[in-house]
């Protein structure tokens, strides 16, 4: 029959000498996850012998802390800008002080986020061949200023511009335009008394229905 055993009664590897790494909170180890504190879990707490440390040379080390109900697993750089940690309330961090990250991916990249998705930078450059956006709800985008560069810009459904529109080029329309501010148009489009426009009997072609509303 195997002999049972816990950390306070470990197994010996050799008569009368413990099978035991070196312990995190011994003198020569500071508390856990020192110095790269804890974001979103609380730092967690250490009975001695439940916490085992294999730790090398250059600093970096692997933490098995059992705890319990503290328990973690951490890999962390001997830089101390680095670490890896998996806690006992499901949370993971990832934490770099300093430097670059890059992830290379040959295949789809999947993110499955069933809660909200937060990202905080200063600021971002997508490059892609092509962009699809899908939004069940409101897709609420909130800066200063705006801008869109294309060859074309279509949009379908219904616009409402809550403010003033203004076109530093032409503008046409197959259908009716009601407006509720301010139009400024500096093109030929609209009537103006300086621009001619062409007979759609004499350019064999029938002219669009074409009506703008002024609203008080």
């Amino acid at each position: 029959m195997a002999t049972k055993f816990t950390p306070l009664t470990p197994p010996n590897s050799s008569p009368g000498k413990p099978d035991l790494p070196k312990e995190i909170h011994a003198q020569e180890f500071p508390p856990a996850l020192d110095p790269i504190k804890p974001r979103i879990s609380p730092v967690p707490g250490i009975t001695y012998l439940y916490n085992k440390v294999t730790k090398y040379v250059n600093g970096s080390k692997i933490e098995f802390n059992t705890t319990p109900g503290e328990e973690y697993i951490n890999i962390q750089h001997g830089n101390d800008l680095t670490r890896l940690t998996f806690f006992a309330d499901g949370n993971i961090e990832i934490i770099q002080e300093e430097g670059n990250r890059l992830d290379e991916i040959n295949g789809n990249y999947d993110i499955d986020v069933r809660d909200n998705l937060n990202l905080n930078s200063d600021s971002r450059l997508d490059n892609q061949k092509s962009y699809l956006n899908k939004t069940e709800g409101i897709a609420l985008h909130n800066a200063a200023r705006i801008y869109l560069s294309a060859g074309t810009i279509r949009l379908e459904g219904n616009v409402i511009i809550n403010g003033s529109l203004k076109i530093t080029d032409g503008i046409s329309n197959d259908g009716n335009m009601d407006v509720a501010g301010i139009i400024d148009v500096k093109g030929n489009e609209l009537p103006n008394p300086e621009y001619a426009p062409v007979d759609p009997v004499a350019a064999q072609d029938e002219a669009d229905s074409f009506e703008i509303t002024y609203k008080a």
